[in-house]
């Protein structure tokens, strides 16, 4: 009979395996439940792929794009054009398609899709990949002068950020923060809406009914962090010489506020909501892990990825993300997984289904009442009579692994396992093994929260304070309303009503357009990001934010309908304004403008000089901007560029002279339709197809 031992040794042998004796250096629990510590880290870096990987937006590069080549040749009639490099031009590679384009009277021309059939030094020769590109040929051979190569159709909106988020996306970056049922639950209930998160949410505790807060046990990244942090403790304790398991006395110190506290929490948390106010965000698991490590690890990495001067200031948002992280992992310093046993209200929400689950935890005859299952388990789930808790267990199978009898089960409700062992004991040894079967805690609100008046005092005041709270909030609301949001956001009060804080947007905004909002407009705003204009504009070519929301307080646009979404308004302050102000020439925000393919932006002649009879005086005065509001949408290119040459390079100014203002009309918040067609049916102009010179796309025709 084949046997297993080198993988694990069998309970009654000394010999311990080769990956057994590996797995008991990584900790008591690898060796007590290796699958579930094999799930969990699969989860683990799970978040980190989708949050570091996938969410970050510096693997995207812009288009492909060649300037610098001359047509020598057409052949109109064979369909060969050649072509001849200058010093600066990049040659495409054999077979590449290529887009062939030139600048006309100030005006991307486009010749269409070319198929590069061959390479001689200096010169290409191409020929044209469809029909389309070979009827402009004709065109071509008119226009000898300098062409550029492009990867893609020059005449498209750029969208390589969009494009490559789309290309990592092989499951939605939002897969985990949707997952935490929390999420899904509170905002559904704060904003009257379902969102997709509540679907995600529902499925998860679905499979709570099946395997007890498998959520808690095995998915959250956050718990697993937590268990690092304790097997850390442990380590330390056993190098110090101290008692490296703290669980006996965490469990005598918080025993009897166990259910309470984490179902206070939550009773919090679900009226608060019912108000109308997500306080989520402040304490669900997987917004708390996402929140903490962007704030902490994202202006790192941007510095490596960029260099220091790209990281974006630290504010005291950030801090205060970081060390609500901190603070949840530090409360192991009280007992192991003490966030997720006493306070952790998705937690608490997870322990609902163990009213109706299916899967129990049994203990059969051969409990010999060693007290290694209860000393092993983190979720202190094991009552002292060896019984479950099953408000508290997660199947985790720790207790199991570590049983040296073999006396713990996981098996469902109906499963006679337990009888069918006993019986087996006693044919084999002519009487039961010594001892009884310990009972199993049944359904029922006592399982959950405990049977005391204590614990539901605590669960009704926690109700009540989340009322409070929801209702202090709540008075507040309204001044958040001329902040600057991103694209495609909702309206202001649904939009705080739906956004957890998970800082998921901020992670995949290129240049960190996006900041979280501290104190200034009332905690109901806290840690939502704003545009913040004055250190970068939001890219033309990212739709990411939407994209990655969990709950849809940023709608996910498509890149063609988000350049039509109006973030705000670009005000020019004419007392700070060089042109204005008569102090000099300058044109900043219009070549932003123009780049960024708005051209939302014109000149003025403003402090013109007249002579004696009143007729004005050539070249006197300057060219003021003036914004044209039917073409702005707010991206804050504009006040960026003024911010960045007039206020830190040159110090001209102390504060920008144009920027981005939202609320009392003018900008968009719609929670469905079409931000072009809303442009088109208010008679506003589309945004610019001509860029400023031959590096930028022909942005819409």
């Amino acid at each position: 009979m084949l046997r297993f031992d080198w993988f694990l040794a069998h309970r009654a042998e000394a010999r311990q395996g080769r990956v057994r004796g590996v797995l008991r250096r990584l900790g008591p629990s690898w060796l007590a439940s290796p699958g579930r510590r094999a799930v969990q880290a699969v989860f683990l870096l799970l978040f980190a792929a989708l949050t570091f990987y996938v969410v970050w937006p510096y693997t995207a590069e812009p288009l492909w794009q060649s300037p610098g080549w001359t047509p020598v040749s057409v052949d109109a009639v064979g369909g060969a054009v050649v072509l001849q490099a200058d010093d600066a031009a990049l040659p495409p590679s054999l077979g590449q398609r290529v887009f062939l384009s030139t600048i006309d009277n100030g005006r991307t021309r486009v010749f269409g899709a070319f198929t590069v059939a061959a390479i001689d030094g200096g010169q290409l020769t191409v020929h044209p990949a469809d029909d389309a590109a070979k009827a402009r040929l004709d065109g071509l051979a008119e226009v000898f002068q300098a062409c550029t190569l492009s990867a893609g159709d020059p005449a498209a909106w750029p969208s390589h950020y969009a494009d490559d988020l789309l290309r990592k996306e092989r499951l939605p970056a939002e897969t985990l923060l949707s997952l935490d049922p929390l999420v899904g639950v509170s905002t559904a209930a704060a904003a009257r809406r379902i969102n997709a998160a509540l679907y995600f949410g529902a499925v998860v505790l679905l499979l709570c009914a099946v395997v007890p807060r498998v959520f808690c046990g095995y998915i959250c990244p956050l718990g697993t962090l937590i268990d690092c942090f304790d097997g850390m403790i442990a380590r330390l304790g056993r190098l110090i010489g101290r008692r490296a398991n703290r669980h006996d006395a965490a469990v005598a110190a918080s025993g009897s506020f166990r259910g309470r506290w984490r179902f206070g929490m939550l009773a919090f948390v679900l009226v608060a909501a019912g108000t109308g106010t997500v306080v989520t965000g402040y304490t669900a698991a997987i917004p708390v892990l996402t929140r903490g490590t962007v704030a902490l690890l994202r202006p790192p990495l941007t510095a490596a990825a960029r260099g220091w001067h790209q990281a974006p200031p630290w504010t005291p948002a950030h801090s205060a993300a970081v060390l609500t992280l901190f603070g949840v992992m530090g409360l192991s310093l009280f007992g192991r997984r003490f966030w997720c046993r006493v306070l952790c209200p998705t937690g608490a929400l997870c322990s609902l289904p163990a009213l109706v689950s299916v899967g129990v935890r049994r203990v059969d005859h051969r409990c010999v009442k060693c007290g290694k299952c209860r000393e092993i388990c983190a979720f202190d789930a094991i009552a002292p009579d060896y019984s479950t808790r099953a408000a508290d267990c997660t199947f985790c199978q720790d207790c199991g692994g570590a049983c040296p009898a073999g006396a713990i089960h996981f098996v469902p409700r109906w499963s006679k396992q337990d009888e069918r062992d006993n019986a087996e004991l006693t044919a084999r040894h002519g009487a039961a093994k010594p001892g009884a079967a310990m009972p199993e805690s049944g359904p029922g609100p006592a399982a959950l929260v405990g049977s005391s008046r204590r614990a539901w005092m605590t669960v009704l005041a926690g109700g009540a304070a989340g009322g409070l709270c929801g209702w202090a909030i709540g008075s507040g609301r309204g001044r958040s309303e001329s902040v600057v949001r991103p694209p495609g956001s909702l309206p202001e009060a649904i939009f705080l009503e739906t956004c957890v804080r998970c800082f998921h947007c901020i992670q995949a905004c290129p240049n960190d357009a996006l900041r979280p909002m501290g104190l200034e407009f009332g905690l109901d705003a806290l840690w939502t990001p704003r545009l913040a204009a004055d250190w970068s504009g939001c890219e033309p070519s990212c739709a990411n934010c939407g994209q990655v929301c969990p709950t849809g307080a940023i709608r996910p646009l498509p890149i063609e309908e988000k350049r039509f979404a109006r973030l705000g308004l670009a005000v020019v302050d004419q007392a700070a304004c060089l042109p204005y102000a008569g102090r000099a020439e300058c044109r900043h925000c219009v070549d932003q403008c123009e780049r960024a393919g708005y051209r939302a932006i014109e000149f003025v002649r403003v402090g013109t000089e007249f002579d004696d009879q009143g007729r004005p005086i050539e070249d006197t005065g300057f060219l003021a901007p003036v914004v044209l509001a039917d073409r702005c949408v707010g991206c804050g290119q504009c006040e960026s560029r003024c911010f960045s040459v007039n206020v830190i390079r040159e110090t001209l100014l102390e504060r920008s002279a144009i920027r981005v203002e939202a609320g009392d009309g003018k900008d968009d918040r719609i929670e469905t339709g079409s931000y072009a067609e809303r442009r088109r049916s208010q008679g506003d102009q589309p945004p610019s197809n001509q860029p400023a010179d031959a590096y930028l796309p022909d942005f819409l025709k």
